[in-house]
């Protein structure tokens, strides 16, 4: 906490949000559980900090999360805050307004993905007292290594470990064979060419398969599904739908997204229980918080270490 002001990179609000409610309870400024109800209250913390920024609200807790967290993303720029959470693109963009000494320490979320040029110039930019790199997934399907980033590792904790100290619960992999042959996918960056094999696995066969096999092994879990893209992410939270399961579905196109419905509306129904199912399509693959979640569907097959 005495190492001076700290910058908290990502490239994702929902990882933004966990984390700074993270490091202000580690600070012992307010735990977790308080925040998030006070994040809550105002529809995510972007919106607490708009709304204390335009105006005045009598919400203590609310006012020492305000205090605390600057976020630069989008049209927000506060960098005087003793914590800042910043979205990576934004940031690039905004590098010629900060002094490269601004900040004693940067943390790297997520930071397989700090290889990239967007991603990689704040590395190259800040002159920091501490840099410090997190990742869950350290592969890269470009073959670029994250020793061109790191020194050293200096903590490794693997998911067995995790699992045996409690953090992580046991995982029961069942696997699900379906007529599906992908041998005529092409392989485009290390991973199946998307729009091929959207067309080889969203079939109403496969997909009642899918919810068939959840209501075999999982019924009543909550479960995150991921789906090959958008239009399979849609037909199959159908599929769920027609069998009874109360399941939303969330992707990037706005366009797509059922009317009067939004990401943060959707994900907050979500962990409050009163939807059981979450299928998306590349939106909750890196850092998603959700503990409740029973169970995870790969309706995507992938060739992707990082991504599975």
């Amino acid at each position: 906490q005495n190492m001076g002001r700290k910058i908290w990179i990502t490239h994702e609000e929902n990882l933004m949000s966990q984390s700074a409610v993270a490091l202000l309870d580690l600070y012992g400024i307010i735990s977790t559980e308080r925040a998030n109800i006070v994040i809550n209250k105002f529809g995510g913390i972007i919106p607490l900090i708009k709304e204390l920024t335009h105006g005045y609200s009598d919400d203590k807790e609310a006012r020492l999360i305000y205090n605390n967290i600057g976020i630069v993303k989008a049209d927000m720029f506060d960098i005087d805050k003793p914590i800042v959470m910043a979205q990576a693109h934004t940031l690039h963009m905004r590098l010629d307004i900060i002094p490269d000494n601004w900040f004693d320490v940067l943390v790297a979320d997520e930071c397989d993905l700090f290889l990239s040029a967007t991603f990689k110039a704040p590395l190259d930019y800040f002159k920091c007292n501490l840099y410090l790199f997190l990742t869950a997934t350290p592969y890269r399907q470009d073959g670029l290594l994250m020793t061109d980033i790191c020194d050293e590792i200096i903590y490794e904790y693997t998911l067995e470990q995790a699992i045996r100290d409690g953090y992580l619960c046991e995982l029961n992999a069942i696997v699900i064979k379906t007529s599906t042959n992908l041998d005529d996918v092409h392989t485009q960056g290390g991973d199946f060419n998307i729009g091929e094999l959207a067309n080889k696995v969203n079939t109403l066969s496969r997909n009642n398969l899918i919810v068939d096999k959840y209501i075999e092994y999982s019924s009543g879990q909550q479960f995150i599904c991921f789906g090959a893209d958008v239009e399979h992410v849609i037909d199959l939270c159908e599929a769920f739908n027609e069998k009874g399961i109360k399941t939303h579905y969330v992707v990037s196109d706005k366009d797509r997204m059922v009317e009067g419905t939004d990401r943060k509306t959707i994900v907050n129904a979500y962990k409050n229980g009163e939807i059981v199912g979450l299928v998306n399509f590349n939106i909750f693959s890196a850092g998603f918080d959700a503990p409740d979640t029973g169970t995870v569907i790969l309706a995507c097959p992938t060739k992707s270490k990082r991504k599975f």
